[in-house]
């Protein structure tokens, strides 16, 4: 009997590691990995990815040499970065490299990802079709490609590989003494720009979360375009993130809705 138990523990345990080690391999694949000092940081698309990527390039003293491979850093870190510097769920889990993850309010992040995927991907409804084919996983109108470039910039930020952070870091408030201290690193995202972040109005109130897509040089900030309906399918979608990151729906969405 014991004997059988004791089998019983063992392949219990060896497929608990095999899930847990697919778990991993799942969430890691497009995390920052350096040596020299110990840093892997993971990120989201649509949420600070493209200054979280040029604050640890030019940290690590690479960030001149990105902006030559191309204006786009994301290609150096596809084409170079990623190949030279490859994680695996053993080197994940050493405890001598600090992890980090940056995260965004997922209300903003919501409203982010639907302009940038019209503008890239030429989704033309409005932002509540937009959630409704979200949630649906029915597109009209678009190639594979497209839809594949839409679900990667829309989806949720919460992972398995979470639990293994030392810090959770909102870019919305992004305190990194106590990273910077144990690195030795010099990370801060104040002073990095990206030239594809959308624009927004300073002052719009008018509701345009059921408006089709029109291109324009400024938006309207994104707390115009929630309404209960919108609101509800967007705490539908990433109820996990809220819950995960302890986000609350912003003071400006209540006073707009």
């Amino acid at each position: 009997m014991i004997k059988k138990f004791v089998v019983y523990n063992i392949v219990f345990l060896s497929t608990l590691f095999v899930w847990g080690n697919s778990q991993l391999k799942n969430c890691i694949g497009t995390m920052f990995i350096n040596d020299n000092p110990p840093l892997i940081v993971d990120w989201t698309e649509k949420a600070g990815c493209t200054l979280v990527w040029m604050m640890l390039l030019d940290n690590y003293g690479l960030l001149e040499k990105a902006i030559k491979y191309h204006p786009w850093i994301h290609y150096y870190r596809m084409k170079i970065y990623s190949k030279k510097h490859k994680i695996t769920p053993d080197r994940f889990l050493d405890p001598k490299y600090c992890k980090v993850k940056f995260v965004r309010n997922p209300y903003n992040r919501a409203v982010s990802s639907y302009l940038y995927c019209c503008k890239k991907y030429f989704f033309k409804g409005s932002f509540e079709d937009f959630l409704i084919s979200l949630k649906n996983q029915k597109w009209k109108n678009l190639t594979q490609k497209e839809i594949l470039g839409i679900k990667g910039h829309s989806i949720k930020q919460s992972k398995f590989s979470d639990k293994f952070m030392d810090y959770i870091i909102p870019i919305e408030n992004p305190n990194l003494q106590e990273i910077n201290a144990k690195t030795g690193l010099n990370l801060s995202l104040d002073k990095y720009q990206s030239s594809h972040h959308t624009q927004y109005l300073e002052s719009y109130y008018y509701y345009v979360g059921n408006l089709p897509f029109t291109k324009m040089e400024r938006y309207p900030p994104y707390y115009c375009y929630y309404s209960p309906k919108t609101l509800e399918l967007v705490e539908e979608l990433y109820k996990e993130d809220i819950a995960s990151y302890g986000y609350t729906l912003p003071k400006e969405v209540i006073d707009f809705i």
